[in-house]
């Protein structure tokens, strides 16, 4: 895949490094020449200095040839301009958008691309290293729904799937076997050593252990 990625801080350098190392041809843009420094010697991807809102110097490394544009500087507002602008104009497939202010993350999610909210994912972290609940929740604790991933334990194995959905309240959405992601059907059996992938409302979690248990 051509990745494009604004910004070239800790978090941005990183990925570009994952990216590289997996193969992927890999643009790095930022505005300071010295943050390139945190890619290392190791990164072989282009590093180029601008703006990532800037049209022409898109335009310059292909954008429109990107598959995937991530902004994800230190400025929310430089992120949602860069992307707004990498999707209106470049029409590239996948665009994401780190946003840290959650108050503003509601006002994004309208638009055509994906928001990231280092916020909700330290939280969410932490929340699970210190709660005692039978799962993991993927998103922000703040936020209407969740996404949660837990073991299926010994009070849920041979259990149909239809079993544990309580409505709009949970919902299991796939299975992770060893052979691979399964659909959720409602008469699906939970076997041992099962992985569940599930939906819930927030105002649900603290009865979701119940169901669970």
């Amino acid at each position: 895949m051509n990745v494009i990625i604004i910004g070239s801080g800790r978090v941005g350098s990183e990925l570009a490094n994952m990216l590289s190392l997996d193969g992927h041809n890999v643009t790095v843009i930022d505005t300071e020449p010295a943050s390139f420094r945190k890619l290392g010697t190791s990164f072989n991807g282009m590093q180029v200095i601008g703006s990532g809102t800037d049209e022409v110097l898109l335009r310059d490394v292909k954008a429109d040839e990107a598959d995937v544009f991530v902004a994800i500087t230190n400025k929310d507002n430089v992120n949602i301009m860069a992307a707004q602008v990498a999707k209106t104009l470049f029409n590239i497939p996948k665009v994401i958008a780190k946003i840290d202010d959650p108050t503003r993350e509601k006002g994004y999610l309208k638009h055509d691309f994906g928001i990231v909210s280092g916020t909700h994912l330290v939280s969410a972290f932490i929340w699970n290293e210190i709660s005692q609940r039978p799962f993991k929740v993927c998103q922000s604790y703040t936020s209407p729904n969740q996404v949660v991933r837990f073991e299926a334990k010994e009070a849920i194995i041979g259990q149909k799937i239809g079993d544990l959905n309580r409505g709009d309240d949970f919902m299991i959405c796939g299975i992770i076997r060893r052979e691979g992601y399964l659909s959720a059907t409602p008469d699906r059996v939970i076997n041992a050593g099962d992985e569940l992938v599930g939906v819930v409302r927030t105002n649900f979690i603290p009865k979701l252990g119940d169901v669970l248990d």
